[in-house]
């Protein structure tokens, strides 16, 4: 688990996971037996690949994917950030 540590009381340490999930870990079990709340603040990042024949034009498939996203509603408006075809993650 990867995040900030947002808060820590008697009984729990709460950290915010870099997709935005708020983590709450029972002090007794901190490393055992964590809590993820998908609703504290209504924010919850998804990632998803999206693998494409390598003739085809990466760059036509991004509208194609902004107009699916945005037009389900709940998602906030950003940048699209979009890898060349065959570059690994953490690139």
């Amino acid at each position: 688990m990867k995040g900030q540590v947002i808060d820590m009381k008697l009984r729990e340490t709460i950290i915010k996971t870099l997709d935005g999930k708020d983590v709450f870990v029972p002090n007794a079990g901190i490393l055992n037996n964590p809590l993820y709340s998908y609703s504290v603040d209504d924010f919850l990042r998804l990632e998803f690949g999206v693998e494409l024949d390598n003739r085809e034009d990466y760059k036509k498939a991004i509208p194609l994917i902004e107009k699916s996203i945005n037009g389900n509603g709940g998602c906030a408006a950003r940048e699209p950030t979009a890898r060349n075809p065959g570059e690994r993650r953490g690139n």
